[in-house]
């Protein structure tokens, strides 16, 4: 928290500066064999992926942690970026170490035997239970609200022992051995991005002539009586919007072809489809 003369400066308050993704320091050994609890796990990798796609999951692996405030280690003998995927060493390995300090990592890729061996180091001081009054920490404080026009009441717990988290299950998820179902622990979260496709709006400003002017007139024309297209009557204006159609769909598709040929060669392809007045068979148009 930074003051200003006379005054708190708040900005370093509500936006703080969040930790690099690299850092120079690692504990000695001789502290960590003291100071830290060990748990190995080995996670196998499928034997008819690549190397690449092994290395891949490596740095995914490796990406996790960072979303957790875990730092890359940048030291002799570590390698420095979290999508590193250079030469394996002559025993063909690859090894990240990442530190959250209390919380050390190590993560190696053996290429010979299909597998990544994830070293967890907890230091010892800092793992227990939260359940005495001393482990824990209430804060209260007043948040402003613009939508209700005052402050309300909130709180927020501090705990002196940080949430245990199920690593295996996370990596494991990672390289598809179990399903990310099994994730059922609050603090626990295999974090990805999930992105919704919003088309633009259909027709854009082209007809703004119902009653109301609204912008909708395109979309009204193209709901008109279909039966045209079985002579039952007449729809000229649909039949004047049709290259519209065909191009406001093309352009769809040629998006998603797009979006497929980004995509992870084991993931399922994007089949959306684009239904228009004419879709009542439910054939894609």
């Amino acid at each position: 928290l930074e003051f200003k003369v006379g005054a708190i400066n708040w900005k370093s308050l509500t936006t703080p500066a969040i930790l690099p993704l690299t850092t120079d320091y690692i504990p000695e050994d001789k502290v960590i064999k003291r100071n830290y609890n060990t748990r190995p796990e080995t996670i196998g990798l499928a034997a008819t992926h690549t190397r690449e796609q092994h290395l891949e999951l490596l740095s995914e692996m490796v990406r996790q942690r960072l979303t957790y405030d875990f730092q890359v280690v940048d030291a002799e003998g570590q390698q420095s970026a979290p999508g590193y995927t250079g030469s394996l060493s002559r025993k063909g390995t690859l090894m990240y170490t990442l530190t959250m300090g209390h919380r050390l990592h190590k993560i190696t890729y053996d290429e010979i035997n299909k597998k990544i061996t994830v070293i967890e180091y907890n230091r010892a001081s800092t793992t227990g239970k939260n359940n005495t009054p001393g482990d824990q920490v209430r804060y209260e404080y007043m948040l402003w609200v613009d939508r209700v026009g005052h402050f309300q009441q909130q709180q927020q717990l501090f705990t002196r022992y940080p949430e245990a988290i199920n690593w295996n299950v996370i990596d494991n998820v990672i390289v598809g051995n179990i399903d990310k179902g099994n994730i059922r622990q609050t603090s626990t979260k295999y974090r990805r991005m999930l992105f919704a496709i919003l088309p633009p709006k259909f027709g854009g400003g082209r007809a703004r002539d119902d009653e109301h002017g609204a912008d909708n007139g395109l979309s009204r024309r193209l709901a008109t009586d279909v039966k045209s297209a079985e002579g039952n009557s007449v729809a000229e204006p649909l039949l004047g919007l049709v290259p519209e159609v065909q191009e406001y769909v093309s352009k769809f598709q040629n998006f998603q072809e797009y979006l497929n040929s980004r995509r992870a060669d084991d993931s399922e392809p994007l089949d959306a489809r684009v239904l228009t007045p004419h879709s009542q068979t439910g054939v894609a148009q």
